[in-house]
């Protein structure tokens, strides 16, 4: 499943269209964050900027908002924390409406807002305005970037509007709920006309993907929860390989390059032979810098039972005292999410040669971790210890320090750094097989 940039960092998107409406009031958020918002009102579709029939909602410019709970992925408290805020607003009526808010009664917070006919960003007391006057009633992508550390920027149809301003690391507290199109009171500044494709990020969009919003017609993400918290998705196959510079691809947008020292490639899997050393180095990303909950999967198939551990996936800074693992040994499938040996659990006797296994482990760290074998829990659970990071390597066939290379066939290697449930990791071996 390839992610496209703009789904990386997505924690709310709103279509405001009739497909997302969830029973009388509710309006979904498309993402797996689940931040769904309730109306005030029955919702009224209208129509959306290319002339299509429910494919935005009408506001009324008095009663009509969304409440979208008191959700900590929409508050961007840590000083520290990026963020982006993009919509398709029409406007029927000048004056100083709300179009996302999350602030507080003592301005706490930040909010993004139509005042006479500018755009305004607020985030605690810093103030970023638009140059440019929205005076017609037309269909117009808005939004804001804010770098926490550099600037925060307006933009209006795809191009930065107005001056930059530094934005400083201010943390916010807040305590309100957030809203699209009125105040936190809910009853002063409502938005008086048409929204549509709402959506909020935890980055800073870059001018390509902010162009590619506002250019694309109902931009396709493709975000499910599978793709959630995806860092790393290998094929391993030769359509996914540079052979010229000897480097795997890595489909999620954190472009985690895998580097080939002698693996076999071939069409739907690589070939890697232990006594040759064979493996991909992945190196040391901080998108790899997992330490409260992981999921590792990979497609395994063995032509000899191994005597001693052959790794699948590691990760170790020195030596032996690995972050995390999955190997095999013998028939059994043994991994770890600590910082210390030996492996924290092991499963009994299921793999045979020359035969595809999905293995799939999962951890969480002072809570349960599990390992599947064709999307069905072994039996074997722990709980996984405190890990750390602290530089290294990640490796896939291989595991730093160790002489114990992997042999055999592994492909669609992937790491999430979230545990998934049951339920997705048979979808993913479902989706495998087929």
């Amino acid at each position: 499943m390839k992610i496209s940039s703009l789904s990386k960092g997505l924690v709310a998107h709103f279509p405001l269209d009739v497909a997302s409406l969830r029973g009388a009031l509710g309006l979904a958020d498309k993402t797996p964050n689940s931040n769904h918002g309730v109306s005030a009102n029955t919702p009224v579709f209208t129509t959306d900027r290319k002339g299509q029939a429910n494919r935005a909602m009408s506001f009324n410019g008095t009663s009509d908002y969304i409440d979208l709970g008191n959700n900590a992925s929409l508050k961007f408290e840590d000083g520290s924390q990026d963020f982006s805020i993009f919509a398709w607003i029409k406007k029927d009526a000048t004056g100083s409406p709300y179009i996302l808010e999350n602030r507080d009664a003592g301005d706490d917070g930040w909010s993004f807002r139509i005042v006479n006919d500018y755009l305004w960003l607020q985030l605690n007391n810093i103030d970023v305005k638009s140059s440019s006057a929205i005076t017609d009633n037309l269909w117009h992508r808005v939004g804001a970037v804010i770098d926490r550390d550099g600037n925060g920027q307006i933009y209006i149809d795809g191009v930065a509007d107005g001056s930059p301003v530094s934005m400083g690391s201010q943390a916010m507290s807040i305590s309100s709920n957030a809203f699209i199109g009125i105040e936190f009171d809910e009853s002063s500044n409502a938005f008086d006309g048409s929204m549509a494709d709402i959506r909020i990020y935890n980055r800073a969009l870059n001018t390509q993907e902010i162009t590619s919003l506002y250019e694309d017609y109902r931009p396709k993400l493709a975000i499910s929860s599978l793709q959630k918290g995806l860092v790393l998705d290998m094929p391993l196959t030769s359509k996914r390989y540079d052979a010229g510079n000897t480097l795997f691809k890595d489909l999620t947008p954190y472009e985690n390059t895998g580097v080939n020292t002698g693996g076999d490639v071939d069409v739907d899997h690589t070939t890697f032979v232990s006594a040759n050393s064979d493996y991909v180095g992945l190196g040391n990303d901080s998108s790899l810098d997992i330490t409260d909950e992981i999921t590792i999967s990979a497609w395994v198939n063995i032509p000899v039972l191994p005597d001693v551990d052959r790794y699948i996936v590691g990760y170790s800074p020195v030596g032996l005292e690995y972050r995390y693992v999955l190997h095999l040994n013998q028939q059994t499938i043994k991994a770890a999410f600590r910082d210390t040996l030996p492996a924290s659990i092991t499963t009994g006797n299921f793999i045979s040669v020359d035969t595809w296994y999905h293995i799939v482990y999962t951890a969480a760290a002072g809570s349960t971790e599990k390992i599947y074998v064709n999307g069905v829990d072994t039996g074997a659970s722990g709980t996984a210890g405190s890990t750390s990071w602290t530089g290294g390597s990640v490796n896939i066939g291989s595991i730093r320090g160790s002489s114990s290379y992997f042999n055999g066939d592994l492909s669609h290697a992937k790491i999430w750094n979230r545990a998934l449930n049951a339920q997705e990791i048979l979808l993913l071996y479902e989706k495998g097989r087929n």
